[in-house]
Parts: structure tokens; sequence; C-alpha cells
């Protein structure tokens, strides 16, 4: 029986081009692994990785044995551990406790049940802990801000009420130095005499039916104003007659026809009896004579 080697030469060759085929396209030997054998493997690979210290890398792993068998409860509790201490992702690892309870569940006598729970409850604490904090931080700034607007705004009243109070207590000073002075000449134009007049018998020259502080300029409603007179005669020895008159201090943005309407006269009579106005440039304080009906 003769032996025959083509054949043979030809399935050696094409398992070496196969073979070949492999190696050049990159292929590792975990291509040739069963599926248990790849999920074993990541898990492993992962808990070297986590051993050496590079936790990125175990994680990387972890991640690839779950995408393999993600009802494996060693490679959720593996991964939920190094999430929780190394890496600090506690969202992550109250994730993957949950899942390794969850797959475990149907096991009452599971002796890390009760350590897992307690974890969860340590990872949630810790991102209550984190998380909120900034939330809270952005409120306070929120309040501290609209407090800080309301404190300017009272400091701006503030500011108005004491400009108000000093202006009304010059105003005041104002007016009573003014009022001091409208007495001091309201006696000063009123003589009397020891017996009457010639012109008036019996009577005196002074305004005797009235007080004397009465006499001269006095307050109105809160204005300044000056009572007529009754008894104004020629004093004796030549003396000129006293003519009696209101007077008026002008405020902000009042104007002579304004001042005439409000005393019941014309604009024509107001600045008559006051010459030395100038109608069109009265400044704050004015003092004017206000003529009799």
């Amino acid at each position: 029986m003769s032996f025959d080697a083509a054949p043979w030469l030809g399935r050696c060759a094409l398992l070496l081009l196969m073979l070949v085929g492999l190696l050049g396209g990159g292929c590792s030997p975990d291509a040739f692994l069963t599926p248990d054998e790849d999920r074993e493997r990541n898990f492993q690979r992962a808990r070297e990785a986590e051993r050496l210290g590079d936790y990125e890398g175990a994680a990387d792993f972890y991640e690839r044995a779950i995408e393999k068998n993600p009802r494996s409860a060693a490679v959720h509790l593996g991964y939920a551990s190094l999430c929780e201490g190394p890496l600090r992702r506690h969202a992550d690892a109250v994730y993957h406790y949950q899942r390794y309870l969850k797959l475990r569940a149907g096991d009452p006598k599971d002796p890390k049940a009760e350590t897992i729970r307690q974890r969860i409850t340590n990872c949630t604490e810790q991102l209550a802990m984190s998380v909120p904090l900034v939330i809270r931080s952005e409120t306070i700034a929120r309040d501290l801000a609209a407090v800080r607007g309301e404190n300017l705004v009272l400091r701006g009243q503030v500011t108005q009420l004491q400009s108000g109070v000093a202006h009304w207590s010059n105003e005041w000073s104002r007016t009573s130095l003014l009022l001091q002075q409208a007495r001091v000449a309201g006696v000063a134009g009123g003589v009397v005499t020891g017996g009457g007049t010639a012109a008036s018998p019996g009577r005196t020259t002074a305004a005797t039916d009235r007080p004397k502080a009465l006499r001269g300029n006095t307050f109105s409603q809160g204005r300044p104003v000056t009572l007529p007179d009754r008894s104004a005669r020629p004093v004796v020895g030549g003396a000129r007659p006293v003519s009696s008159y209101r007077t008026h201090r002008v405020g902000p943005g009042e104007t002579m026809e304004a001042v005439a309407r409000r005393y019941g006269t014309t604009s024509a009579a107001l600045k008559s009896a006051n010459p030395k106005v100038r109608p069109r440039s009265m400044p704050v304080g004015t003092i004017l004579r206000i003529p009799d009906r």
C-alpha cells in the first residue's frame, strides 16, 4: 500500500496559513479561551491590578468582567469595594453593592449581607456630605447677595431721611430766627404814649388791645404771617405810619403767580409789593411781602 503525502502536505500548509493569519491579525491568546475562562481571567487581572495599585486599570478589567458575566456577584462585590475605597466613587459603589445583594438574595445565610448594607449606608452618607454642599453654598451665596441688596436699599433710605431731617432742622432754625426778628420789629414799631393824640384822643398809638406777643409776625398754619396792626397811627414827633403786611417765604418750585393765588391776590399786586424780586429767578427762602386784598 503506497502512502500519498500530497493531501497531508496541503492540510499542513492550510493550518500554517491560518496560524500565521491569526497571529498577523493581532489576536491575543485570550481569543482561544472559553467564555468561563475569559470571565475568570478578567476578574483575576482586575484583582492583580488592584493589588499593584493600578486602580483605573483594575476598574477597566472589572467592567470587562461584568460585561462578560453581569450576574457574577463576586465581580460586583470586588468592583463596589474598589469604588468605595481608592476610587471614591460612592454612587457606583452603592449600585454594585445593591447588585450583589440582589444576586445573593436567594442565600439567607450570606454572612456578608449585613456588612454590605452597612457599607451602602456609609456610601450614602458620603454622598450626602459631598454633593449637597455645593447646593448649600450656592443657596447661601444667593441669600447673601439678596441681603446685600436690601442693605444697600436701606442705606439709601437712611441717607435720604438724614438729609430730610437736616433740611427741616435748618428750616426750623431759620423760621425761629425770622419769627424772633419779626417780634422785635413789631415791638419796636408800636410806640406807646401816656395819653391820647390829637387825632385820636383817649387812645394810645400802640396796639394796647392786643398782647405784645401777637404784634408783628407770627405763625399761621405752619407759615410766618403778620397780623395787621389796627392801632397803627401817626405817632407823636412826626414819625411815619407803619403799614401792615404779611410775608411768605418761597419754597421749592413756587412761582409768584402761585403765591398770589394762594393769598387771594394778583401777581401784579404781588410784583408791585416786591419790586426788588425777580419773578423768574426767585431763590428758595426769598421773603415776599403780601399786599392786603
